[in-house]
């Protein structure tokens, strides 16, 4: 959302067999972070100035776990 209007937004099928809810929920969250900082850098070249960060919301207390350190097993 840009200022209340939504810009951008995807549905795919992931390319990836996943053996847990932890990681489908790691690997849409990457996909995520990757579009938003593209967009980022599209907003910058248009001259477009975004004053607060982009937020992700997760809700996987595994995910968010692995996010915060990848090195670790759980």
């Amino acid at each position: 959302m840009l200022q209340g209007v939504p810009i951008s937004w995807s549905s795919k099928k992931q390319s990836i067999v996943a053996l847990s809810s932890c990681e489908v929920e790691y690997v849409a969250r990457s996909s995520a972070a990757c579009q938003a900082n593209w967009l980022q850098n599209v907003l910058e070249k248009l001259m477009i100035n975004i004053e607060q960060p982009f937020k992700l919301l997760l809700d996987n207390k595994s995910a968010i776990n692995l996010a915060k350190k990848p090195h670790c097993t759980w």
